[in-house]
């Protein structure tokens, strides 16, 4: 009797065929629960006609005279209704049952115990409806391409098998679009499509309320469905990269141009058609398109970046030549001169012409300070070696001229006079003055 419960039917006994039993018949080498035989409708018959009853009852109503039937015929006759979707039971204590695939329903049958408290009720009003589970089929067949009989069990089943793949699938669509800029969490329907899945999941063990869930969200799994799969079709790794590389032309390059003042037409344009390709919900779709306004920005960034460069060299050798120039420097050695002109090549900015950083505003007034800053250093540096031993001393005298008022000539004089005093006095000490 217990192969009746088995999820897929194979080599009945005949008795289950022929006979006043009738529970199934043989349909091209399928076996069909029609409960057509003369006890299966019996049974059928006194469950609907009570309105349900327990399995203690239906035993002893069917044991008993005038019938005499033996508990497994009344408990295959229950197992072939169920099967064939005509009753539902409601095991002590349990979840419901309403088909042969549910949860419990081999302990049930096998155990006389659990059967005798099971109570039985007539499948009552069809929730679903043939039109339904015809809707419910088709989104099977066109979104996974799976195609099933319109029975609950096979749509439950479908629901425990492609449902956590779906799952899985989404889960992997929402990590590809974590690794975009911004991490967008994607569009609404992926938030509804994972709360459906995740209450079908949760119920798949239980025919009746899994198909009841997924004619409630049918609507949702449908367009969610056909979204991620979309997504999960076009959001590719090598998307990613291009949005990614669109993103960071306009987070360094674009924004380095434009706080650097950069005027010119046609990096704005490609500006503007980088920035609306990068707004839309899906940026990676078509974005070749912005393949040559990315080239544009990135040429110009380039050239304004070498031609930076190129002035840091050409004021790093003109601080050079002032060193250079100066008394005393033609007499060092060539480890002295370049411990003197070290600072000065400190200061210049180790990047590249294609590097984002540091930023290209760095590379022009910070770096005219930082470059002055080295060549006060170098000044220092060839003071201390043209002091040393015998040598007269280099005083670094700071005349603090700036910002200073002179309205009449008497002013002016006093100021001479002033200047002419402090240097006197450094000179008649034997001591070289530079003046800073």
């Amino acid at each position: 009797m217990l192969q009746l419960v088995d999820a897929e039917l194979s080599g009945l006994s005949p008795k289950f065929l022929t006979g006043d039993l009738g529970i199934f018949d043989l349909d091209s080498g399928r076996y069909v629960p029609t409960c057509s035989g003369v006890v299966a409708r019996r049974v059928q018959e006194h469950i609907e006609s009570e309105g349900g009853l327990g399995g203690t009852t239906i035993l002893a109503h069917f044991g008993g005279p005038p019938y005499g039937y033996t508990a497994n015929v009344v408990k295959a006759c229950v197992a072939g209704l169920l099967r064939a979707s005509k009753v539902r039971l409601q095991p002590d204590g349990g979840n419901e049952i309403t088909a042969i695939r549910d949860a419990g329903v081999r302990d049930l049958f096998d155990k006389d115990r659990a059967f005798r408290r099971t109570t039985i009720f007539p499948a009552g009003q069809d929730d679903i409806g043939p039109q339904t589970r015809a809707r419910i089929c088709r989104f099977f067949e066109e979104r996974l391409q799976h195609r099933m009989d319109r029975e609950d069990h096979a749509i439950a089943d479908a629901v425990l098998y492609y449902f956590p793949q779906l799952a899985q699938q989404l889960r992997s669509v929402q990590g590809q679009l974590n690794k975009l800029p911004g991490s967008p969490e994607g569009p609404p329907e992926f938030g509804k499509l994972g709360d459906a899945l995740e209450q079908c999941i949760r119920t798949s063990r239980q025919t009746k309320p899994t198909v009841t869930l997924v004619k409630k969200h049918l609507e949702t799994l449908q367009d969610g469905t056909q979204r991620l799969q979309v997504y999960s079709a076009e959001l590719t790794d090598d998307a990613i990269r291009a949005v990614t590389a669109a993103y960071n032309m306009l987070e360094y390059q674009a924004t380095q141009l434009k706080d650097l003042a950069v005027e010119d037409g046609a990096i704005e344009t490609a500006v503007a058609r980088v920035t609306a390709q990068l707004e839309q919900e899906r940026p990676w779709r078509d974005i070749g398109a912005i393949d040559k306004d990315l080239a544009e920005i990135r040429t110009r960034y380039i050239a304004e970046r070498q031609q930076l460069l190129q002035r840091q060299e050409q004021q790093v050798e003109a601080a050079r030549g002032r060193v250079k120039a100066r008394d005393g420097f033609s007499t060092l050695t060539a480890e002295q001169a370049h411990h003197v002109l070290r600072p000065l090549t400190q200061a210049t900015t180790d990047t590249a012409a294609e590097a984002v950083a540091p930023p290209l505003a760095y590379l022009k007034d910070p770096f005219t300070v930082t470059l002055g800053h080295g060549e006060d250093r170098a000044n220092d540096l060839l003071d201390e070696i043209l002091s040393e031993g015998k040598k007269p001393l280099i005083a670094r005298v700071d005349l603090h001229l700036r910002n200073r008022e002179v309205a009449t000539e008497a002013d002016v004089q006093a100021l001479v006079d002033e200047i002419r005093a402090r240097l006197l006095e450094q000179v008649r000490a034997g001591t070289r003055v530079r003046l800073l």
